[in-house]
């Protein structure tokens, strides 16, 4: 159940990392943030108790890093 919560939190806490990159159009960091993430079924980001739970970024996380490229002359 708590599992469920800190995942949830996770990703909003990532999705407002990602976005307040997006509105200083730091792409770099941006993607930099997204390529940190491991590989798979998700990265397993916790807190100290070494259980970690599973984080994937979502629709909104890719949005933010594609709009701080945008912004900054990056894409296309």
């Amino acid at each position: 159940f708590l599992q469920g919560h800190r995942s949830a939190a996770n990703i909003v806490a990532l999705n407002a990392g990602l976005s307040a990159l997006e509105r200083g159009s730091q792409w770099e960091q941006a993607l930099w943030l997204l390529a940190s993430l491991p590989r798979g079924r998700g990265s397993a980001w916790g807190g100290g108790d070494g259980r970690g739970v599973t984080l994937r970024p979502d629709v909104l996380s890719f949005t933010a890093a594609a709009v701080a490229c945008g912004r900054s002359g990056r894409w296309g």
